[in-house]
């Protein structure tokens, strides 16, 4: 499992990124995006020129061609990639539970085994909502 300052570094370059999606532009090697970057410094008019000019608002210039789809790929790819880390990890934490749970119910007596068990119920219930509640996050950011 990555550390979590390299999860932490991720989301902060995914969050720096031009927003997609995008794609191939009309003019020369270029990549552009459908949606307007945040930080270029120009103002609205230079935007939609540059927009008109490249098919989109320019991500890059000059990529070679067998690294467009790549690049392209990239942008979609990191973030669905993330969130399938983050998913994973909170079913790793949800299996070491239950793998804690089972171990301490055999090393109790019948009549706190089912103590126990209702217990796990509720613990688990609680793990499955924070990872149904993750997966959902995890869609709608996908859709954007």
């Amino acid at each position: 499992m990555l550390p979590d300052w390299e999860l932490d570094q991720i989301r902060k370059i995914i969050k720096a990124s031009t927003p997609g999606p995008w794609e191939i532009g009309h003019m020369g090697s270029s990549i552009v995006s459908k949606s307007p970057p945040t930080d270029t410094g120009l103002d609205e008019k230079a935007l939609e020129a540059q927009k008109e000019r490249y098919g989109g608002y320019p991500v890059a210039e000059s990529v070679p061609d067998s690294d467009k789809e790549f690049i392209i790929a990239s942008k979609k790819y990191f973030i669905k990639l993330l969130h399938h880390v983050e998913e994973m990890e909170i079913v790793v934490d949800m299996l070491k539970e239950v793998l804690h749970a089972s171990q301490e119910m055999l090393k109790v007596q019948d009549d706190e085994r089912v103590q126990i068990r209702m217990d796990f119920l509720n613990e688990y219930s609680k793990v499955y909502a924070k990872l149904s509640d993750a997966i959902q996050q995890c869609e709608r950011i996908d859709e954007t």
